[in-house]
């Protein structure tokens, strides 16, 4: 005969293993609370075990939702840095000699090429 399993096995067919190999009643009581505690037991490893997979769950959500925010927050900063940057750039060139001196060459060709004369 083999050993019942207390995971996999129904309470009552080890009840009744633990019965055929006891030799006296107070074995037999003993057994038998050993057997409801150890369901109690059972039980309560489940319940902690499906409370705690909700938990995670829920976490789970939680920070996806966070994450998502966090994306949008770092993408909205980094436009702006972005849009800054260019705009900081875009302002020195116009302001510089080089672009001044490019306009001013630029419009006396457009000029000379229209055959109109200053």
């Amino acid at each position: 005969m083999t050993v019942p399993n207390l995971a996999t096995e129904d309470i009552t067919r080890i009840k009744d293993h633990l019965v055929e190999r006891s030799s006296s009643p107070v074995e037999v009581i003993q057994a038998t609370e050993a057997l409801q505690i150890t369901e109690i037991s059972m039980q309560t490893i489940a319940t902690l075990l499906n409370l705690s997979m909700w938990v995670l769950g829920l976490l789970a959500v939680v920070l996806a939702i966070i994450s998502v925010f966090g994306w949008v927050t770092i993408k909205s900063a980094a436009m702006n840095t972005v849009e800054n940057i260019a705009k900081n750039y875009l302002d020195n060139y116009i302001k510089s000699e080089k672009f001044k001196q490019m306009m001013e060459e630029k419009t006396l060709e457009a000029v000379e090429k229209s055959g109109k004369t200053l």
